[in-house]
C-alpha cells in the first residue's frame, strides 16, 4: 500500500497535535480522545485521583470527563493548579505554609465563585427559584470575594487621650472588597457604641476564609438550582509539596464534605503530598478514607505487563488524532494506519511503542522525530525503518529527557544502566520507596 507518510496533509496533522489538552479547542479534544476504559470508572460521585506521570493524558481526560459530566446538567468547575498563584505567595517559602494554602484557596475560590456566577446567569431570572438563586449567589460572592484580615494586635485612642492594648485576635475588612450585609449591620453598631475612638492596628496580618459559610451556601445553591457540583482540580503536583496537605485539608473542610460536591484530582504521584500527621491526628486528606486514588495511569499504561495491547492503544491513540483533523478516509482504520507507516514490518512499529514506555505525549514526540528522521537517513521508501525508530529515539531522549536531568540524576542513571541493564541483562528493578521520592534524587 502507498506509504501514509507520502501524504503531506498528514504529516502536517501529525505535526499538529496539540502536546498539551489545554492548546486543543472542546471539540478536538472530545473527538481525539481514545478512551481505555477510564471515564467508566470516573463517572461516579467519589471523590478520585488520576494518578500518571506527565505526558499519560490526565489533562486529556479530565477535559472529556467535563464534557461527559456536563452533557448530564452537572456543573463542572475546571481548576487549573499551574495557573495559579497570586505574585509569587504561592512559593516564597518566607511565608508559613498555611497562609500560603489559605491564599492558593482563596484565589481557588474567587475563580470558582465567577465559574458558578457565569454559568447560572442565563437561566438566572427564568428559574421558579430566581430571587433565591440571586441571593445564595451574592451571598457566596461575599464569602469568597470579602476575605478578612487576622491581626495579632490593636490599639483604640479615645477623644480624652486615653489608650487601651489588646493582644487579641480583630478581623477588620479588606480594602477594594464589598461588605456582607452582615458585616455592614455589625459595623453600623460598633461605630455607634465606640463613638469618638480611633482605631490603630499592628502585627502581621493574615487572610482568613470562614469555611463553613461556603459550605453551607454550596449546599443551598445545589438544592435551589437542582444541579449538582463536579470540581476538577489539573496539576496539583504544580503545587509546593509543603502547601499541598493544607489545601487539601481546606478542600476537605470547604467542598468535599458535601454531598452535593465531587472532587477529582490529577496528580503525579511522585509529586503528590495529600496530608500531614500531628500527634496522631491526620491533617489533610486520608487516601482510601476521604479520596481513593484508585486511577494509576503509569500501571495501566506499563508497556511490559501487556506490549502488545499498550502498542494497539497508542497507535490507537495517534488514529484517533488524526481522525479528528479531517484527514484520513473511511477505509483507513488502526490496523491499515499501522501498515501504511511500516510496510507491513511489525518490528519497527513495536520498537517505536516500547521507545515510549506506554507513555502517549512521548509516542507522539518519537513519532514526530521519525518523520524528521526520515529526511537523511537513506532508503525508506516513505515508510518507518527500526533504524529511523531507533535514531529518532535517541535523539528524542537526549535532547528532550537527558538533558533536564541534574548532576546526581545523571549519575544515578549510568549506574543503574551500567550494571542492571547492560550487567544483568534486566529491564525492570526494584528501588525502596523512601529512597525513590527523597530529595536525593532531586
Amino acid at each position: 500500500m502507498e506509504p501514509i507518510l507520502s501524504n503531506p496533509k498528514v504529516k502536517s496533522a501529525i505535526r499538529q497535535i496539540a502536546l498539551r489538552a489545554e492548546r486543543n479547542n472542546s471539540k478536538t479534544t472530545v473527538d481525539s480522545f481514545y478512551d481505555c476504559h477510564i471515564i467508566e470508572h470516573l463517572d461516579n460521585i467519589n471523590h478520585q485521583v488520576i494518578q500518571g506521570r506527565r505526558g499519560t493524558g490526565k489533562t486529556h481526560i479530565l477535559k472529556v470527563l467535563q464534557h461527559h459530566i456536563e452533557a448530564e446538567h452537572i456543573h463542572c468547575f475546571f481548576f487549573d493548579c499551574q495557573a495559579t498563584g497570586s505574585a509569587g505567595e504561592i512559593a516564597d517559602e518566607n511565608i508559613p505554609e498555611k497562609h500560603r494554602a489559605i491564599q492558593l484557596m482563596r484565589d481557588f475560590l474567587m475563580d470558582m465563585c465567577s465559574d458558578f456566577t457565569e454559568y447560572f446567569k442565563d437561566t438566572l431570572y427564568t428559574h421558579p427559584n430566581w430571587v433565591e438563586i440571586d441571593l445564595l449567589l451574592t451571598q457566596l460572592h461575599d464569602e469568597c470575594f470579602v476575605c478578612e484580615d487576622t491581626v495579632n494586635e490593636y490599639e483604640d485612642i479615645r477623644n480624652h487621650g486615653e489608650k487601651t492594648s489588646y493582644s487579641s485576635e480583630k478581623t477588620h475588612e479588606v480594602s477594594g472588597f464589598k461588605p456582607s450585609f452582615l458585616w455592614k449591620r455589625l459595623s453600623h453598631k460598633q461605630k455607634e457604641q465606640d463613638t469618638g475612638v480611633s482605631r490603630k492596628t499592628s502585627g502581621t496580618s493574615y487572610k482568613k476564609i470562614v469555611f463553613p459559610n461556603i459550605n453551607k451556601c454550596l449546599d443551598r445553591l445545589s438544592l435551589a438550582t437542582g444541579v449538582n457540583f463536579v470540581i476538577l482540580i489539573d496539576e496539583w503536583s504544580h503545587l509546593p509539596l509543603s502547601v499541598q496537605p493544607h489545601f487539601a485539608e481546606f478542600l476537605h473542610c470547604c467542598l468535599m464534605s458535601s454531598k452535593h460536591i465531587t472532587v477529582k484530582i490529577a496528580v503525579v504521584e511522585a509529586r503528590a503530598n495529600y496530608s500531614i500527621k500531628k500527634d496522631s491526628v491526620v491533617y489533610g486528606l486520608e487516601l482510601g478514607a476521604d479520596i481513593n486514588a484508585d486511577i494509576d495511569l503509569d500501571r495501566l499504561y506499563m508497556f511490559d505487563r501487556n506490549s502488545g495491547k499498550i502498542s494497539v492503544d497508542l497507535y490507537k491513540m495517534l488514529w484517533k488524532h488524526l481522525k479528528a483533523s479531517g484527514v484520513l478516509s473511511d477505509d483507513i482504520d488502526v490496523s491499515v494506519l499501522i501498515e501504511t507507516l511500516f510496510g507491513g514490518e511489525q518490528h519497527p512499529a513495536i520498537l517505536l511503542a516500547r521507545a515510549a514506555e506506554g507513555n502517549p505525549r512521548d509516542f507522539i514526540s518519537i513519532v514526530n522525530k521519525c518523520i524528521i528522521e526520515m529526511n537523511g537517513i537513506g532508503e525508506h521508501n516513505g515508510y518507518i525503518t527500526s533504524a529511523i525508530v531507533f535514531q529518532a529515539a535517541n535523539f528524542w531522549y537526549k535532547s528532550d529527557k537527558y538533558k533536564a536531568l541534574s548532576a546526581t540524576q545523571k549519575k544515578i542513571l549510568s549506574e543503574i544502566s551500567t550494571y542492571v541493564i547492560q550487567t544483568r541483562g534486566n529491564r525492570g528493578f526494584v528501588v525502596d520507596e523512601n529512597y525513590l521520592y527523597s530529595t536525593q534524587l532531586s
